[in-house]
């Protein structure tokens, strides 16, 4: 078992199967919403400027990623699948970093342990795929809990201004990451008034992260906008997620997510006095917890804002510190024991989800087929069509969006097709189809009051795509 554990060729393997899955049928899918709207606000025909107020009206998130790859579209050529493989190299480049990880918890007994749970995670994988910015994130989020152990275990004092920059992308990227860094302030703390153990150099530097995210969110909070009162998706987490916390999610299934969440339980109350000692996997443990109560909290007291992405990074303290624990276990046989159960619950998984199924079978359709919906308007005898969106945070941008999407699509494949606003749809005589992506109105794909006055000659459905052939009864 050791050997296995450590052995160099199979921990190149792992990772060599890791990137793979990331990379493999990357743009098989098209885009999905939150994609477009990437595309869109980072387009290269926008000024700076332009994109920054764009993406204010349309997202509620941060304007950095939009801007990093902004510039990659700059330096490179503004491709819709670019930025997929932006995440992808991320992605890829987490698993390269968490041996970094692992030697800092003096933990390369096991390494081969950790980088296959990390390897094969499907949460993480998914997220590879996606031109978003969470691979991102979860690659900063690994680099400032390495750099965080290294000043902590006092071995290198010239760690800090890395410390520093990796911590500010990371809360830069999300502000969700300053949960990590809130978890950070509060380990310190309990370390000085527990054991009057005093960190100034770690003190000093997220002093001032702190004070240029403070400065960063109050710039980024006076600049958004909130054009429509009405658009809000996220809601207070249900009765459900109490009873996995995201781990279905996280680990593929309701079975694999109950199985990775009983064993980190079981694992906890077992070595409860462990975390007394405030030793580094308490980190883990209040990040963990944080990472669930604080959003929770904020959400009861303002709005729901918890979702299992805007926490990606709670992966590296769940998979650390379930590796760590066992890793402590005495008894042989019980340790032997979790190190099998994990390692082939989660490779079995694996033959249920498309990242090894897609291997022996045509891969299935996640996501909104614009593609073949564009190529179905072109062929048909009417090409003209409208979007309909409702109630998105701003309806305009969301439009043009989808339009620049279709748009690329259209060169791409030579289609002749041809968009209308919703105004001059309803000066043409003949037919027109409206195009509705059924992701963002699961509910509103109907006719609105505007067409009240039309019938429907057609409707058709490519995934999520919508598509009605509409005609004035006048």
């Amino acid at each position: 078992m050791t050997f296995l554990l450590r052995n160099k060729t199979i921990f190149f393997l792992i990772i060599f199967i890791g990137i793979i899955f990331r990379f493999y049928n990357l743009n098989f899918d098209d885009l999905w919403y939150d994609e477009i709207i990437t595309l869109w606000v980072a387009s290269p025909e926008h000024t700076w400027k332009e994109s920054f107020e764009i993406h204010n009206k349309i997202e509620l998130n941060s304007f950095i990623y939009h801007f990093f790859l902004k510039f990659f579209f700059n330096i490179f050529e503004y491709n819709e699948h670019l930025g997929r493989y932006l995440s992808a190299t991320f992605g890829s480049a987490s698993l390269l970093i968490i041996p970094m990880l692992l030697k800092e918890l003096k933990l390369n007994n096991i390494r081969n342990f950790f980088i296959f749970l990390f390897s094969f995670n499907i949460f993480l994988i998914s997220f590879s795929q996606e031109a978003r910015l969470y691979s991102i994130l979860f690659f900063f989020s690994i680099l400032s809990f390495t750099y965080f152990l290294k000043i902590f275990n006092k071995k290198k004092t010239s760690s800090h201004l890395v410390f520093i920059l990796v911590t500010t992308i990371a809360v830069i990227l999300h502000p969700f990451a300053l949960i990590i860094l809130f978890s950070y302030c509060l380990f310190l703390l309990l370390k000085y008034l527990n054991f009057a153990e005093i960190f100034k150099g770690l003190n000093y530097s997220i002093i001032l992260i702190i004070t240029i995210s403070l400065l960063f969110y109050i710039f980024f909070l006076y600049n958004l906008e909130f054009t429509n009162s009405k658009h809000y998706w996220i809601s207070h987490p249900d009765t459900k997620f109490y009873t996995n916390l995201f781990f279905s999610k996280y680990f593929g299934s309701r079975l694999m997510g109950g199985i990775f969440l009983l064993t980190l339980i079981f694992l906890i109350i077992k070595e409860f006095k462990l975390f007394k000692s405030l030793n580094i996997l308490s980190l883990f443990l209040l990040t963990i917890f944080f990472s669930y109560f604080l959003p929770i909290l904020f959400g009861y007291i303002f709005k729901p804002a918890l979702l299992s992405r805007y926490i990606i990074f709670i992966l590296v303290p769940i998979i650390v510190l379930t590796g760590s624990l066992i890793n402590r276990i005495e008894n042989k046989k019980l340790k032997t024991f979790f190190f099998i159960l994990l390692f082939f619950s989660t490779l079995l998984n694996q033959f249920t989800e498309q990242t090894v199924k897609q291997f022996f079978n045509k891969r299935a359709i996640a996501k909104p087929q614009y593609e073949k919906a564009s190529n179905f308007i072109a062929e048909s005898k009417y090409k003209n069509y409208m979007i309909r969106v409702v109630d998105m945070k701003s309806d305009d941008e969301s439009i043009n969006a989808i339009k620049n999407y279709i748009n690329i699509i259209n060169k791409k494949n030579n289609y002749k097709i041809h968009f209308y606003s919703k105004e001059k749809a309803k000066t043409l005589k003949e037919p027109i189809w409206i195009f509705c992506d059924q992701t963002i109105n699961p509910k509103n794909c109907s006719l609105d009051t505007n067409f009240e006055n039309y019938k429907i000659l057609k409707e058709i459905n490519f995934n999520s795509i919508n598509l009605k052939l509409v005609k004035s009864k006048i």
